[in-house]
């Protein structure tokens, strides 16, 4: 059985652990979710997610209708002795989104379970995308941009299924902060919800249709990468990564921090896609890739990670002093031990490799320890801090907590 352990910030509920919401800097085990069959962990800014083996979908922190998730984080982050008293005191708490966070998991999909088993999550802002097994994406939370897929811009109780136009089954999802893309079998793409900065562009555009601002979609749009299967997407706050069968990486959408891979001097978004150059070791090709806000990871079949983008909250562990981006992928300095990386996450501006020895190295985000938070201006093996020292197998990143699910 499996078990899972947090840190960090918790004045949302998003460790799970019923303590009155107080903030934890040393691991400790979600009693709820003890000898559970767990076989996956995701986590938002304030919001939490575990996926069991038999698919139950388990939420806690940040409910999933509210809007004002950042800027909630913004008034903790100034005043955090305020917020909690407000919480706790203020009859009017509820209103004013300060007391809407779950501090134990609930389950979250309980109607989708009758007839569909998911097998992965996704977590983006204020909504959250399953894969099941039988080919078919849900989505459920804040969709007033579109992002669920579901052909209009209600927001969505329960899971409801994309609507997309073919019967090509879905192999993966990945939620980014406004919009999602929903990986097919036949090589091609969808995508929905807001592309005011080109997250994506359809394939059926004409040149003219290029030039067009569209705010979102709330419809699924077929990519297509002609000549190439699509086998890999990865999904920023405003910008998209589309990894093809060549083992050619291609970027779209805002690029003011470098994280399409061209220089952000001369171009601040790219509107249609582009080819990102990647300079690998000899005999060595991607095998994932993994999108923050304004960053990315690229993880190779030799186990190396590469990353481009936003440099100033340590997101590429690459400290300069001018605060420059990287603008190509670049390789990443790793404390790594005779052992290889075989998974990477980011979220936000935070990241993690897991590798074959059950290590699970974070680094990045804001350097928020005064508070409760971690510090992200260096890489920390989460597993030493974790009571008994088990081998970690998936990690979750919050804004500023981190979940870790061990064997």
């Amino acid at each position: 059985m499996s078990r899972v352990f947090a840190r960090g910030l918790n004045f949302m509920g998003q460790l799970g652990i019923k303590n009155g919401k107080v903030n934890i800097q040393d691991f400790q085990e979600i009693p709820s979710l003890s000898g559970r069959q767990i076989i996956q962990v995701d986590a938002h800014i304030t919001q939490s997610a575990c996926l069991l083996a038999d698919g139950q979908i388990l939420n806690w922190g940040w409910v999933l209708d509210s809007l004002t998730t950042a800027r909630t984080l913004g008034y903790y982050k100034r005043s955090p002795d305020l917020v909690q008293k407000w919480q706790k005191f203020s009859p009017f708490g509820p209103t004013l989104s300060m007391r809407l966070g779950f501090d134990e998991p609930n389950l979250l999909n309980q109607s989708l379970l009758s007839k569909h088993k998911p097998t992965k999550i996704s977590f983006g802002g204020s909504f959250i995308l399953c894969l099941t097994s039988s080919g078919d994406a849900f989505g459920s939370g804040e969709n007033y941009k579109g992002q669920l897929g579901t052909g209009d811009i209600k927001f969505k109780h329960d899971f409801t299924i994309i609507d997309k136009p073919t019967t090509e089954k879905i192999i993966d999802v990945v939620a980014g902060f406004q919009h999602s893309l929903y990986l097919a079998d036949e090589g091609s793409c969808f995508a929905s919800g807001r592309c005011n900065w080109r997250q994506y562009l359809p394939f059926s555009v004409t040149p003219e249709d290029k030039e067009k601002f569209v705010d979102f979609s709330r419809d699924p749009q077929k990519i297509i990468m002609p000549g190439e299967k699509i086998t890999k997407v990865g999904a920023g706050f405003s910008h998209s990564l589309f990894l093809t069968s060549k083992n050619k990486l291609y970027a779209i959408g805002l690029n003011n921090y470098g994280q399409c891979g061209h220089s952000s001097l001369n171009k601040n978004n790219l509107n249609d896609y582009a080819e990102v150059f990647v300079n690998l070791e000899q005999n060595d090709d991607i095998i994932d890739i993994k999108c923050g806000k304004s960053h990315n990871l690229l993880l190779t079949r030799q186990g190396y990670v590469y990353g481009f983008g936003a440099t100033k909250h340590n997101q590429l562990n690459w400290k300069n002093e001018f605060g420059l981006e990287v603008c190509g992928p670049r390789k990443i300095d790793l404390p790594l031990k005779d052992e290889k990386v075989i998974k990477i996450k980011s979220t936000i501006d935070r990241n993690a490799v897991i590798t074959d020895k059950g290590n699970c190295y974070v680094w990045g985000g804001e350097n928020l320890t005064k508070i409760g938070g971690e510090a992200g201006d260096v890489i920390q093996n989460v597993r030493d801090n974790i009571p008994g020292n088990p081998p970690v197998r998936d990690v979750g990143l919050g804004y500023m907590h981190t979940l870790a699910l061990t064997e």
